[in-house]
């Protein structure tokens, strides 16, 4: 142990006060000798060489085993050549002294986690470009400068790291990057150490750093503000836990090092990060809290005040007017016996003396607010809650402007006075803008007919009889006056209190409390809570609900709660923008909370009546007046007819009882208020509403468990079933006021049953007369019936011009038959506006799917150039249809084309506009298994979620799901929007480790944002920046289609990490275009961007179905040998021909042929890691030549282009191939589909002349010399020796004067008879192996060309592969002409008529081009 003395104290009596310390005490029972083993080394790590002595350094050098390197100065304001000395000299020297160990087995380098705090998210890896200098250099101005003048260059030197201690400790961890690179070493960062967890004692420290300072000066009462954003992650790690983390990583690094002394390879010494985990985080708010807790359990004796500060409510006013004609203080003193602070009141008997009654009326101006109040409010109030309203639907407009809006606008404009403002929330109601169907956590300004500034002018200037008759003009849309001047009241809020910390929570509809104060408390008969009363008391029988749509209820005390959990957020988020803003407020619209039932846990009103229906006979009540049963009816006309018998006609005969008793009659009076309330009701209570709570979700994410509990607001916890069951018993008792007792429960019973018994006998009596009357009326009703539906219905049951137009149309009388089977489509085509997207009968014939008729209407008009991003469909929860542009301008809804020229637009019988557009393909909404799966909101989350009860295929998608779970990504697929996301199935996840490779970055890599791609518009390989496209990550998605039609999706990552290599990654879409709430979702059959497979189990994954199946069922066909080799390379990229390259006549021949075949095979494999880039690299003049795994053949790669726009074609045994997907990333190598079988021809001598970018300039000459026409004759077989350009270009050097004339056409005659020389025709062609084995038995082989012969020798020869590949040992052929020795670029190119052989230097001398003086 290194080891000085300190503050006085040497380092003997250091070690002796181990035997008094605590930390040693468990140590000492167990082995009290145990210092005797610890040999203390004097030194010091300022000093040079450490400050140890020869011997010592001798001893270390030869028995030392293990390092461990945790000295270190943590000053944070340390003198700067203080802290290099220590942390990062001393590191140096500590590294050097390791090198010289002769038995060194590990080296671990303690730095820390805020080593790299200049950036805020730490990967464990090196960060030198954040240091200005690097550590040598800044070493060694610290020996050249003195000590003052080095600490005033500090702020030079830190640049932005905060202090001298993180600076240094960074620059130390070069030193170890840079200078042990060599050695068994690591380096552990760890985060804020604190004080023991376990061992060797539970919660040992000796020291006041970091946040054991903070947690002490607490306790002590001494520390009363602490400056931390309490969202943030406290990275805090016990220091027991760090002291065994260091030990695991230095056995770790022995035992790596152990398996690599065999091959030794320097590289980085690894970095271990150790903070807290994403599964386990802890933030400041956490800490804090839990400290508040504790210190009552663990006070100090020596505190010197009472711990933390501790704060309550000082005061509550509450704005309140006279009502009913009791006064104010009435109202207050009528507090104390409300059931619902009876809580309270046990708690705190005198609460009601922290409130303050406000004299005030949100319908006054000023709020009718004296003076003196205002300034009381103005001068203390910090938290604003405004919930004031008229919720009535009939309200008069005016009164509704004065209380909703204008009040609204008086509050705010109190608010900006008020000095102490924190937070500010305004109370609106979730149905504010319910003229839409999906409702987000945004505002809707455009739903309304005129601002509210110009309303609330129009409102004072005009009388109240004239605003209220002028009412339908402004509402327009809007079924009432409450939800109108709610969406008013937060256009207020939004213009208005941008500058305040305000904020909009919209609660549904409002129903009984479920758990606080008490259960079940009501007292009011408002919504729901007035058709449940009426359901048990026995007056209502019928009421006006869709049993599918959902009921948006919400319990009151979960609004409170919610209510204050916002109000929190608010100003939490206030202080943060103040703390990050130059300005005093941010200005931005305040944050809209939607609270409704969630998606994970809906109900519907069939689940309502169900529940109710259930406990309606255990809670039942003694002041029923018949016996409980309900009628549901979804349409208004089913509903006026059923409360003729069910309501009107009992309740005359009621009230003609009650006459005849001398009381006053009552039923009808009750009826027609119900009847009108549930009329009023009837929009909400038959329409299906969304809506997005993205904002009220993350609030709860942000809140604590205990904040999470004390502040009970997740709708996913309600228990429906019992809930509505408290709302029973809790209406027995606060509004019937019937008491819980045993007694009326049992005398409730014994009502329930006797009426229970009457209602059977009525029963029975009403069926025996409606059977009478039956048989009397049946003729006179049908001949009713036949007159109604002639003149009323008859003119409307096609639907006007436009269903004329379906019906009349035989291409769409496919779509026409479903129309007429669906009601709501006759409807909507007889009575409202629309645009219907009709599919043509050829559509249909294609389909083999699922639709639905009414997805494919939608309730508005829109032309072509009226249809933008997206437009709600009529199918039930109105799933939206996407419409985007695709290729040549054309404009899709979904996956269909819309046929430009065949849209029409009519107008009705109704006066209302219709538009009509003609589809290429049938529209296929997501559908479920069974009608009880909940479809509405369908995110991508909820698709993942619910995959199981979804109508898609043998396709599961729990592996997939499980990994968004576990890393926290659900937020990306329930983010609002329009998206694309791409979903690999779980037949993806077949090899057991490729789950484990799908992190956060690959999730991200998955989606890509803000764009909705469908694969019928989507264009043809062009890239789309994906979520994972940032600084260092780069991943690119795009579609393309195959020949064959398969569509395919490729991951591209271009610049990559550690973890995510570069590469392509190639998905075949196994169902595409599932259209959800927030875009569209493709399933695919493996996960993109994770290379895991060899190239060799990427072609055997092609082996069913793929898109190199043919290929690898070739490569299986020749034999073992092909893919041995391909096995046996470490690097390898293959030239795979796609299925279609394969569908050429002249190859079934030589397939049948297996060593040819596996001759042919061998020249698509190359031994070597090659991708496009590389290509480009080693592309000398546009032409990169590449062996094959035969050496003595070679491929001849061209690339043009730049980026995605590139094109790559490569040459191989005379065959042109154009690579149709690239850079297909494996972990040995590369695939590169291309659309041509290298090796087998397909072109003539003259085709391949003229395609060939090495052989243009021969091409050229061979043109205007007419020479090439004899070129393109199959019935002979052509040997042509071509020069290459390059040969050309040489000649150029040697005979400027003859080569200027060869390209020359006043000298065709001459270019001719040039290349007449070396063309051979024969009724065999030659190859260069053919040559050379003639030229072994003579000195020259004669050869028949067009002129006269050619005499030349070939031979063999060893050497190098030219240009680029020097490194490449190559055997090829030179040919021996005239006492010329010229090499054979490329040899035996085929072609369908003969062989090229491509040589370096046309067979030519000086002589050949002579021209005479004239």
């Amino acid at each position: 142990m290194l080891i000085r003395p300190k503050k006085g104290v040497s380092i003997r009596d250091r070690i002796a006060k181990w035997d008094t310390d605590p930390v040693f005490s468990v140590l000492l029972k167990l082995n009290p000798k145990f210092s005797d083993r610890v040999t203390a080394i004097a030194g010091d790590c300022a000093l040079p060489d450490l400050g140890i002595s020869v011997e010592d350094r001798k001893l270390l050098v030869n028995e030392v085993q293990i390092v461990l390197h945790c000295a270190a100065t943590v000053r944070f304001d340390e003198p700067l050549h203080v802290a290099l000395d220590i942390n990062t000299r001393g590191t140096l020297l500590v590294v050097q002294l390791a090198k010289e160990m002769r038995r060194l087995e590990t080296f671990v380098h303690v730095s820390t986690a805020f080593s790299n705090c200049v950036i805020h998210h730490i990967n464990e890896a090196y960060y030198p470009d954040n240091l200005t200098c690097s550590s040598d250099k800044v070493l060694k101005l610290r020996e050249i400068l003195s000590n003052d003048l080095i600490d005033n260059m500090s702020p030079a030197f830190l640049k932005d790291f905060p202090n001298t201690y993180t600076f240094t400790k960074a620059l130390a961890e070069q030193v170890v990057q840079k200078e042990a690179s060599g050695l068994p070493a690591c380096i552990f960062r760890p985060g804020l150490i604190l004080a023991t967890f376990k061992d060797p004692i539970p919660g040992w420290t000796d020291n006041l750093y970091g946040p054991i300072s903070l947690l002490h000066g607490g306790v002590y009462g001494v520390l009363r503000v602490m400056l931390v954003d309490k969202k943030a992650r406290a990275h805090i790690v016990p220091v027991d836990y760090c002291a065994n983390m260091v030990l695991s990583t230095a056995w770790k690094t022995a035992v790596e090092n152990v398996q690599k002394k065999e091959n030794v390879s320097l590289k980085d010494p690894p970095i271990y990060n150790y903070a807290d985990s994403d599964q386990n985080p802890v933030k400041w708010l956490n800490f804090s809290k839990a400290v508040e807790d504790r210190r009552f359990d663990y006070p100090l004796e020596k505190m010197i005040w009472y711990p933390f500060l501790h704060t309550t409510i000082k005061r509550i006013y509450v704005l309140i007017r006279p009502k009913n004609g009791v006064s104010i203080s009435e109202r207050i003193v009528a507090w104390d016996t409300d059931p619902v602070f009876s809580v309270l009141l046990k708690l705190n008997p005198k609460f009601s003396d922290r409130v303050t009654a406000i004299a005030g009326d949100c319908g006054l101006p000023d709020l009718g607010i004296s003076v003196e109040d205002r300034k009381l409010l103005v001068t203390e109030v910090q938290i604003v809650l405004h919930c004031a309203a008229t919720v009535r639907f009939d309200e008069p407009l005016h009164v509704a402007l004065d209380i909703n809006t204008r009040g609204t606008l008086l509050v705010v404009q109190l608010a900006k006075e008020m000095r102490r403002l924190e937070t500010f929330v305004h109370v609106s109601t979730a149905f504010s803008n319910c003229v839409i169907h999906h409702i987000n956590e945004a505002y809707y300004p455009e739903k309304l007919a005129c601002t509210f500034d110009k309303i609330l002018e129009l409102r004072e200037m005009l009388s109240n009889d004239l605003i209220d008759n002028i009412a339908p003009a402004f509402l327009k849309d809007f079924p009432n006056t409450y939800t109108f001047t709610k969406a008013l009241a937060e256009q207020v809020v939004q213009k208005e209190a941008s500058g305040l910390p305000a904020c909009i929570f919209r609660p549904a509809m409002i129903f009984v409390t479920l758990k606080e104060p008490i259960t079940g408390w009501t007292d009011n008969l408002y919504g729901p809570i007035s058709i449940l009363y009426g359901y048990v008391l026995g007056v209502l029988h019928v009421t006006l609900l869709d049993k599918n749509a959902r009921a948006h209820i919400v319990p009151v005390d979960y609004c409170a709660n919610m209510v204050l959990s916002t109000a929190w957020n608010t100003a939490v988020e206030n202080v943060y923008r103040k703390k990050n803003s130059s300005t005093k407020f941010l200005l931005k619209d305040p944050t809209i909370y939607n609270y409704a039932t969630s998606d994970k846990n809906p109900i519907k009103w069939l689940n309502f009546s169900n529940a109710v229906d259930a406990q309606r006979l255990v809670y039942p009540l003694e002041q029923m007046i018949w016996y409980p049963f309900l009628k549901i009816y979804n349409k208004l006309c089913d509903f006026e007819l059923a409360i003729l018998f069910y309501h009107i006609l009992p309740g005359y005969v009621i009230d003609m009882v009650l006459r005849l008793k001398g009381q006053k009659p009552r039923m009808i009076r009750i009826y027609n208020k119900y009847h009108k309330n549930m009329k009023d009701l009837a929009l909400f209570a038959i329409t299906n509403w969304t809506f997005s709570m993205n904002n009220s979700d993350h609030l709860l994410e942000c809140m604590t468990s205990e904040d999470r509990k004390l502040f009970e607001c997740d709708m996913n916890s309600v228990n429906w079933d019992e809930y509505f069951g408290v709302a029973l018993f809790g209406m027995r008792e606060y509004l019937a006021k019937e008491k819980p007792t045993e007694e009326s429960f049992i005398s409730a019973r014994k009502t329930l049953k006797r009426f229970h018994t009457y209602h059977r006998i009525v029963q029975a009596a009403a069926c025996g007369t409606v059977v009478a009357s039956i048989c009397l009326s049946a003729l006179a009703a049908l001949l009713l019936l036949c007159c109604c539906w002639c003149c009323c219905f008859a003119p409307y049951a096609a639907g006007a011009e436009l269903a004329d137009k379906l019906r009349d149309d035989s291409e769409l009388s496919q779509f026409y038959s479903l129309l007429e089977q669906n009601p709501v489509a006759n409807a909507t085509l007889a009575l409202r506006s629309c645009t219907i997207f009709v599919p043509t009968n050829e559509a249909f014939q294609r389909h083999n799917g699922t639709t639905h008729v009414l997805y494919h209407i939608t309730t508005a008009a829109f032309s072509q150039n009226q249809l933008k991003t997206s437009v709600s469909s009529d199918m039930e929860g109105n799933p939206p249809l996407y419409i985007t542009n695709g290729r040549n301008g054309d404009i899709y809804v979904n996956n269909a084309r819309i046929i430009p020229s065949l849209s029409v637009e009519l107008t009705n019988r109704e006066g209302k506009r219709q538009v009509m557009h003609i589809i290429d393909e049938v529209l296929e909404p997501l559908t479920a298994k069974s009608s009880t799966t909940d479809m509405n909101n369908m995110d991508a989350m909820k698709f993942m979620r619910h995959a199981d009860q979804l109508n898609l295929g043998n396709n599961g998608l729990r592996t997939y799901r499980s990994q968004v779970t576990l890393m926290k990504k659900e937020s990306l697929y329930e983010s609002p929007g329009f998206h694309t996301f791409l979903v690999p199935v779980d037949e993806g996840f077949k090899l057991s480790t490729r789950s484990s490779l799908v992190d956060a970055k690959v999730i991200d890599g998955h989606v890509i944002p803000n764009t909705v791609i469908f694969t019928a518009a989507s264009q043809h390989d062009e890239p789309k920046t994906s979520a994972a496209f940032e600084d260092q990550l780069k991943v690119t998605v795009s579609f393309f289609r195959q020949k064959d039609g398969k569509m395919y999706v490729k991951s591209n990552t271009i610049s990559g990490d550690a973890k995510h290599p570069q590469g392509v990654v190639l998905a075949e879409i196994v169902k595409a275009n599932i259209p959800i709430r927030n875009g569209v979702v493709h399933l695919i059959h493996r996960p993109l961007m994770i290379i895991d497979t060899t190239v060799t189990q990427f072609l055997q994954e092609n082996t069913e179905n793929g898109a190199l199946r043919k290929f690898y069922e070739v490569i299986m066909d020749a034999g073992g040998a092909v893919l041995d080799g391909i096995n046996s390379l470490s690097e390898v990229t293959i030239l795979a021909p796609s299925n279609e390259a394969w569908n050429i006549s002249s190859i079934d021949n030589i397939v049948r042929d297996r060593k040819r075949m596996t001759d042919i095979l061998n020249m698509h494999i190359i031994k070597d890691r090659l991708n496009v880039e590389k290509i480009r690299q080693k592309n000398a003049n546009m032409i990169a030549q590449v062996p094959t795994v035969n050496n003595r053949t070679f491929l001849y790669f061209n690339v043009k282009g730049e980026g995605s726009d590139a094109v790559v074609t490569v040459e191989g045994g005379g065959v042109n191939a154009t690579v149709l997907q690239a850079d297909v990333a494996q972990t040995n190598g590369y695939v590169h589909i291309i659309d041509r079988v290298l090796g087998v021809p397909h072109t003539t001598v003259l085709g391949k002349l003229s395609t060939d970018p090495m052989m243009s300039d021969t091409y050229k000459m061979g043109e205007f010399s007419h020479f090439n026409d004899q070129l393109n004759n199959t019935q002979r077989r052509y040997t042509f020796f071509v020069p290459r350009d390059k040969g050309w270009q040489k000649t150029e050097l040697d005979y400027p004067s003859a080569h200027k004339k060869l390209f020359m056409r006043d000298f065709y005659y001459h270019s001719k008879n040039l290349l007449e020389r070396h063309l051979v025709i024969a009724d065999h062609v030659y190859t260069m192996k053919d040559l050379a084995q003639m030229s072994l038995t003579t000195d020259s082989v004669v050869l028949p060309t067009l002129r006269d012969s050619l005499k030349v020798k070939v031979e063999e020869e060893a050497g190098h592969l030219h240009d680029e590949y020097a490194s490449h040992e190559w055997t090829g052929y030179v040919i021996l002409w005239n006492y010329k020795k010229i090499n054979v670029y490329r040899p035996d190119v085929e072609c369908t008529n003969g062989i090229i052989h491509v040589i370096d230097y046309p067979l030519m001398e000086e002589k050949d081009i002579v021209v005479s003086g004239g």
